[in-house]
């Protein structure tokens, strides 16, 4: 508190209790604020930080300050509700689709292996029948000059 006096409207006729339940009410609000981001707070939980944020102010803390906090949770913009939904909608279909790619891949790649395999075999066969052909020829070919 002695870093930011001004958030504090305490008077020192408050009681040591009084007090304690003022510091701990604002402790329960900055442990929100660090565990809770704007994506992570459901409706439910902005209506008991909207209840925290009014304790605090009735027990003597800034009301402009908590206001800046007030909006750090609940001044969403539906615009960025629509892009995280979208953005979930996307990464759904992605994974759907890589899920559907890595499914056929195994299939195409032994297919392919067996092309390469099948157009090398043909390949060899074709040398070969060049070659039987080549042999079948050579007896003409030594008859031709006749």
């Amino acid at each position: 508190m002695e870093a930011y006096p001004y958030l504090w409207n305490a008077c020192e006729k408050f009681t040591d209790r009084f007090r304690a339940w003022m510091l701990k009410t604002l402790a329960d609000m900055l442990l929100f604020l660090r565990s809770e981001s704007v994506a992570s707070v459901n409706p439910h939980r902005e209506k008991d930080f909207l209840k925290l944020c009014d304790e605090v102010v009735q027990l003597g803390f800034e009301r402009s300050w908590v206001d800046e906090m007030r909006q750090r949770v609940v001044g969403r913009d539906p615009k960025l509700d629509h892009a995280r939904a979208k953005m979930s909608e996307l990464l759904k279909r992605h994974d759907h689709l890589t899920e559907e790619l890595d499914s056929i891949k195994t299939p195409i790649d032994e297919l392919l292996k067996r092309h390469d395999h099948l157009a090398q075999e043909l390949h060899d066969m074709k040398k070969e029948l060049r070659s039987l052909n080549d042999f079948f020829d050579v007896p003409k070919k030594c008859f031709d000059f006749l």
